[in-house]
C-alpha cells in the first residue's frame, strides 16, 4: 500500500507531506497507482518550485519513499498554493477513494 500523509499550515498550503510504499496487485512497473501518487506528489513539488518559494526540500531515500518540506510563500502568492495544494489533494484523494486496499491518505495540520 502507498501511504501518503500530508500537512496543512492554517492557509491550507501542504508544507510537509510523505509518501511510501508501493501499491499492491500490479507487476512492477506497470502499477498506475504509485505511478499516479508520484506524478502528483512530484508536479506538485515542481510547480511551488517554479511558482517562487525558494525552500523547497526533499528525498526520496529509496525505492517506494518520499519525502518533502515546503517554505511558507508570501501573502500575495497563497492562493496561487492554495490552488496547487486543493489540486494535490484533490488527486489523492480521488486516489484513495478508487483504490482503498492500495493507497491511503492522511492529512493533519501543520505546525511552526
Amino acid at each position: 500500500m502507498v501511504t501518503v500523509v500530508v500537512s496543512l499550515d492554517e492557509a491550507g498550503i501542504v508544507r510537509e507531506m510523505t509518501a511510501e510504499g508501493h501499491a499492491l496487485g500490479f507487476a512492477k512497473g506497470e502499477n498506475p497507482v504509485c505511478a499516479a501518487v508520484t506524478v502528483l506528489v512530484r508536479t506538485y513539488l515542481r510547480w511551488i518550485e517554479i511558482g517562487g518559494i525558494e525552500s523547497v526540500e526533499g528525498e526520496a531515500p529509496k525505492s517506494g519513499v518520499l519525502y518533502a518540506s515546503v517554505g511558507k510563500p508570501c501573502r500575495e502568492r497563497e492562493p496561487l498554493f492554495q490552488g496547487a495544494s486543493q489540486f494535490l489533494l484533490t488527486g489523492l484523494s480521488d486516489l484513495h477513494e478508487t483504490f482503498p486496499r492500495q493507497c491511503s491518505l492522511r492529512v493533519k495540520r501543520f505546525k511552526e
